[in-house]
């Protein structure tokens, strides 16, 4: 219970500016728009980045979606992945989802996959890209693979704006390696 509570603190905290190893600020990074394979229209990818965690996105169940895209629209040193689960239902769904990091389209860095049924999950996750997206291997019981979880806060390092069109992106610095 005591752990919940600190990673509400730590999620619910305005842009919270953390020191990192290499002297940079960590801090919660706005994405610009979330898609979906195929959504539900009543809860849509984007309820996912409303920094709201009683709304959901939710998948269309019919055939199942596999993955959920967060976009930010420029590079960004990617440190921490956080997953809030939904608090109503449906919990298990969260699932085998893994988290990816992408650059200009293409995977650069595989996050570890959720495992277990939990309120909040606080991924360490290290890459450059301008993407994260949530891959969903498996279904719950008989229902195909669905995406259906509360929100998705994204921390790391802002990088230049002269990084945006480099092919720095393709590159996934180790956190031992992080250049200053």
């Amino acid at each position: 219970m005591f752990g919940l509570i600190i990673a509400l603190i730590f999620i619910l905290a305005p842009t919270t500016s953390l020191a990192s190893s290499d002297c940079r600020d960590i801090v919660k990074i706005s994405p610009s728009k979330a898609t979906m394979e195929k959504e539900d229209e009543s809860h849509p990818a984007n309820d996912a980045i409303d920094m709201k965690n009683d709304t959901f996105a939710l998948s269309a169940t019919s055939n199942g979606s596999k993955y959920l895209r967060v976009n930010f629209n420029h590079a960004i040193e990617i440190r921490r992945i956080v997953i809030v689960n939904r608090k109503d239902c449906c919990q298990s769904r969260a699932i085998g989802i893994t988290p990816r990091i992408f650059a200009k389209n293409d995977a650069v860095k595989r996050c570890p996959k959720i495992e277990n049924t939990e309120s909040v999950y606080v991924i360490q996750c290290y890459g450059i890209g301008d993407e994260i997206e949530l891959y969903q291997t498996k279904g719950t019981g008989s229902d195909p693979p669905i995406i259906n979880l509360a929100e998705i806060y994204v921390y790391g390092i802002l990088l230049p704006a002269k990084l945006k069109t480099q092919n720095v992106l393709k590159v996934s610095p180790k956190p031992d390696q992080a250049s200053p």
